[in-house]
């Protein structure tokens, strides 16, 4: 790397969970960190998740927040984004609008953690998504548990908010499917991801 001050100093492109994990890790290997996260705050996925077995998302999250914002080595730049980035190994420039304002940083590394976003199904037919009300993403499910979620913790049907007699888990929506959404490739997640929010029912309603 470039032997210059900015070589000690790295970019992290994404405020979600890896983000942060490697902001942290970088810091106590003694780097500067640039984290940068294009909406209002950190955290990514997270926020909306109910439960991270077995225990709340946040209970999980928040601590790991907490250590960035207090780190010395790690400045934390929300509502950033990132424009055009040029230079060579050990020696990169970017340029990011922060806030709306231009501002440009040198650095010696990026790491890009740009992270993830859910599977939108309105865009297939095959699912009904948005055709039926009670066909719901996984995503929309886990904010109708949070207690302080639109339906303050409660399981009920957007039709008609009452209790269901019996819920289906459909996986691999999204992925091993090249028809529909050219990703022939298995996600890794969704099994654990349907028996934790299959858990979290019980918990909630056990009949």
């Amino acid at each position: 790397m470039a032997s210059n001050k900015s070589s000690g100093r790295v970019l992290v492109i994404g405020g979600g969970v890896s983000g942060i994990e490697a902001s942290l890790s970088l810091s106590r290997c003694g780097f500067g960190v640039y984290l940068v996260e294009r909406m209002p705050s950190l955290g990514g996925m997270i926020p909306n998740l109910h439960r991270l077995y077995p225990i709340c998302a946040c209970c999980k999250l928040n601590p790991k927040i907490a250590l960035c914002d207090q780190d010395p080595n790690i400045k934390v730049l929300t509502n950033t984004n990132v424009l055009e980035v040029a230079g060579t190994k050990g020696n990169f420039k970017a340029k990011l609008l922060v806030n709306g304002k231009k501002r440009e940083i040198q650095v010696g590394s990026i790491v890009l953690a740009s992270g993830t976003e859910a599977f939108d199904p309105s865009l297939y037919d095959t699912y009904s998504y948005g055709r039926y009300p009670n066909i719901i993403t996984s995503v929309e499910y886990e904010q109708m548990q949070k207690p302080l979620g639109p339906e303050g913790g409660q399981i009920r049907r957007p039709s008609d908010g009452r209790a269901p007699q019996s819920i289906a888990w459909l996986q691999c929506v999204g992925s091993r499917d090249i028809n529909t959404c050219d990703a022939p490739y298995c996600s890794t997640v969704c099994c654990m991801y349907a028996l934790k929010e299959a858990v979290n029912t019980k918990d909630i309603n056990s009949d």
